[in-house]
């Protein structure tokens, strides 16, 4: 029972037994007897020890209450308390550590009738060793022994790896706050002041194996969920509102970025400019402001990243949000994901459909094909008579150059024609004779790969009746005795075409281009058949590509934008041919934004190609007209469409070489027409 003697005798034999008044009281001539006692004697004698003992305090060895009187009734609500089922364990290990033997089994005993598992032992070493080998849920251990006392057992345990997670409970008299804090920096989890009662032990091993089960599950379920982040194509990191990341990176992260990325700011690992990174910051800003919804704010953080060995990465972003929130940001997740696999074989299905595109146009249009080849050379061979004398006009040949090759997806050649453009722009004669030198060469290497496409396409031309073997030519010569009759023979076989056939090509242009910009557009083309000598017309067909190009980028919108115009979602182009006798009208219509005058007056005076004087005298037909000066564009960037101001003088260029003329007339909303009256040429 808790009034026992023993229960005193436990106490008082523990403060003799440790040795931590031996030398004090011998000194002071105290003596302490151990015999059946009174309850007056027995606090009057702890008390006069603790008074002149400067060792600890003399909270430290107050008797508790319950310790000097507990009633009987006391006694089974105790009993009854500690024996509940808060308190059963259920099979857990408990390691007690202590020299006392009636202290280690009075722990033993109790933990044992709470269905504990006990080891014991009898001093820190041999703790250490029991330790290690049954890996206890809970360790008990005393402070002071004689072999290892407890602080040198923690601290040992504490270095041990396998051991350092099982909580500690120091069992002690020194419950001194000094105490506390140079046990709790050892390493002890709590602490258990003697003397205690069973209740308090219950409780205590209770709650710290509860805790442990608890911290194990964590742990567990910490790792299982690494486990996963860890075997996830994605990389998996948190970053705060500095961008900083924050420990706990996936491992595919850390492979991903091929460094150490944690504690480190996203902007330096994604090796972002200063630009780049000062617009980082301020979308971190923006995102931990709440102004903004995360969804809005998202499309303007960071979302490519190449690596050094080439890889592609892309970035996406999660918000956590805090507790009991919806707009506050806690911290934002960032998932990166390798993509340079399927980014190859995307670019790979985009070659394999290029090369598609390109074999079924130039079996489509082999003449037309067959004349890029040879026009490509013919400007090859003046290139560098043009550079001296006209230096606009050798432009405005490898733009419309660039746009044939576009016709037919042919990107590898158009790319390099690009950089030819830009270093006519920039006035870079040294770079544009190195950059017409490249073009050469890869249009050599472009023949040489497909010189079976090149043979089919005049094969197909001679099938199609748009060519003629010199064996067939001298058979129709020997057939016939009149030469007039075989020149309107030739004529009238070989060199008179439909020009509105020539036109129709355009219309797989316009669907690919179309589908580039996001667009649904459909080519109509109406109207008579008109019998001409291509070989006179061919410069402009070829050119007249900047003109459905154009319609593309300038003149149709997007499917939403049409719709918020209560427009069908589909854009239309419809080009006619009407015969006129001597001279035939092609008439090319778009039903897209049409063209405001008052924007082209903003942007010619800007580009300073009129003057303001000049510009107010202008009507509206004037001021659309002005679409075809050489560097005029209603585009604020130039793309691989349009752009560069080039192409609709160029048309008009043309035309005017076939004594011919364009006009231009536009509703804004309701879309243009262009009306180009050409004469028959022979």
């Amino acid at each position: 029972g808790y009034s026992s003697p023993e229960t005193f005798k436990f106490l008082v034999t523990e403060v003799r037994g440790g040795q931590i008044f031996k030398g004090h009281l011998k000194k002071s001539g105290i003596k302490v007897k151990l015999k059946p006692w009174s309850k007056d004697d027995f606090i009057m004698t702890t008390e006069g020890i603790l008074e002149e003992s400067k060792l600890i305090s003399e909270d430290s060895y107050k008797p508790k209450k319950w310790h000097l009187s507990v009633s009987n009734e006391k006694k089974q609500k105790i009993s009854r308390s500690v024996e509940s089922d808060e308190f059963i364990g259920h099979g857990e290990l408990v390691l007690v550590i202590d020299d006392n033997a009636d202290m280690r089994k009075m722990i033993i005993k109790k933990l044992k009738s709470l269905r504990y598992k006990v080891e014991s032992a009898v001093n820190g070493r041999e703790g250490f060793e029991v330790a290690i080998e049954k890996m206890p849920a809970l360790i008990i251990v005393d402070w002071i022994m004689d072999e290892m006392d407890g602080p040198t057992f923690i601290e040992k345990v504490k270095k041990n790896n396998e051991l350092s997670s099982i909580p500690i409970v120091l069992l002690t008299a020194k419950s001194d706050a000094e105490s506390r804090v140079m046990g709790t920096a050892l390493g002890a989890d709590c602490f258990l002041g003697k003397p205690f009662n069973e209740n308090e032990l219950a409780g205590l091993v209770r709650n710290m194996i509860k805790l442990r089960v608890n911290e194990k599950k964590v742990i567990d379920e910490k790792k299982k969920l690494g486990d996963i982040l860890d075997n996830l194509a994605q990389g998996f990191m948190i970053i705060d509102k500095s961008g900083v990341v924050q420990e706990g990176a996936s491992r595919g992260a850390k492979e991903i970025f091929g460094k150490e990325i944690e504690k480190k700011n996203l902007s330096s690992i994604l090796n972002l400019e200063s630009s780049e990174e000062e617009l980082f910051s301020k979308w971190l800003k923006n995102i931990w402001r709440g102004s903004l919804s995360f969804n809005d704010l998202l499309p303007l953080g960071p979302k490519v990243f190449k690596t050094d060995d080439g890889r592609y990465i892309k970035l996406g972003y999660r918000p956590v949000y805090e507790e009991n929130s919806k707009n506050n940001i806690d911290k934002v997740i960032c998932l990166a994901t390798d993509k340079t696999e399927e980014i190859k074989l995307e670019r790979q299905l985009e070659h394999d459909k290029q090369r598609v595109n390109f074999i079924t146009n130039c079996l489509q249009n082999p003449v037309e094909f067959v004349d890029l080849m040879d026009d490509s050379y013919e400007i090859l061979e003046v290139y560098s008579e043009m550079k001296e004398l006209d230096l606009g006009g050798l432009f405005r040949h490898f733009h419309t150059l660039k746009a044939r090759y576009g016709q037919f997806g042919v990107r590898e050649l158009t790319n390099y024609i690009d950089k030819i453009e830009i270093s006519i722009e920039k006035g870079q004669l040294e770079e544009m004779d190195k950059k017409v030198y490249d073009f050469r060469l890869k249009l050599q290497d472009f023949l040489k790969k497909n010189s079976l496409i090149v043979e089919a396409a005049n094969k197909f031309m001679v099938d199609n009746g748009q060519a003629i073997h010199i064996s067939d030519l001298m058979d129709r010569i020997d057939k016939t005795n009149d030469i007039k009759e075989l020149k309107f023979d030739l004529y009238k076989n070989f060199l008179l075409s439909d020009i509105q056939e020539k036109f129709k090509r355009y219309g797989s242009l316009v669907e690919e281009l179309a589908e580039r910009q996001g667009k649904r557009i459909e080519t109509l083309f109406s109207g008579e058949k008109i019998l001409v000598n291509y070989s006179k017309y061919s410069d402009f067909v070829n050119i007249s590509v900047h003109l459905f190009r154009n319609m593309v980028d300038h003149g149709i919108e997007t499917e939403d934008e049409r719709v918020e115009k209560a427009k069908p979602q589909k854009g239309n182009i419809e080009v006619n041919f009407k015969n006129g006798g001597d001279s035939f009208m092609i008439t090319l219509k778009d039903d897209g934004v049409g063209i405001d005058p008052n924007r082209i007056k903003k942007i010619a005076q800007e580009k300073g190609l009129k003057s303001k004087t000049d510009l107010e005298k202008m009507n509206d037909s004037d001021l659309l007209d002005m679409i075809f000066l050489a560097g005029f564009s209603t585009k604020d960037e130039v793309t691989d469409i349009s752009g560069r101001g080039i192409g609709m003088d160029a048309v008009r260029e043309s035309i005017d070489i076939l004594g011919g003329e364009i006009s231009i007339s536009s509703k804004i909303d309701e879309g243009t027409t262009f009306f180009i009256k050409l004469p028959k040429v022979s």
